[in-house]
């Protein structure tokens, strides 16, 4: 049997939510941040069950975190 992980997803493009929802799918707690804020992944959340939350709450406790923006944007990160 699988274990269950909590794994954090920055950046919520196509791949991001893509992620997201094949995660969730696993059975994974997924937290997501994008750097709009949590209110701005309300559907998203909704849809998958993720936890939406800040970019500076994503890595405590995650067992994996997974940054899916802009390579430029990296040294933009908390």
């Amino acid at each position: 049997m699988q274990r269950k992980m909590k794994i954090g997803i920055i950046g919520t493009g196509n791949i991001g939510a893509a992620l997201t929802r094949h995660f969730t799918r696993l059975g994974h707690d997924v937290v997501v941040a994008n750097s709009r804020g949590p209110a701005t992944l309300v559907d998203l959340a909704k849809e998958t069950g993720a936890k939406p939350v800040s970019v500076a709450e994503v890595p405590p406790g995650c067992d994996s975190v997974v940054v899916t923006i802009p390579v430029g944007k990296i040294p933009d990160l908390p």
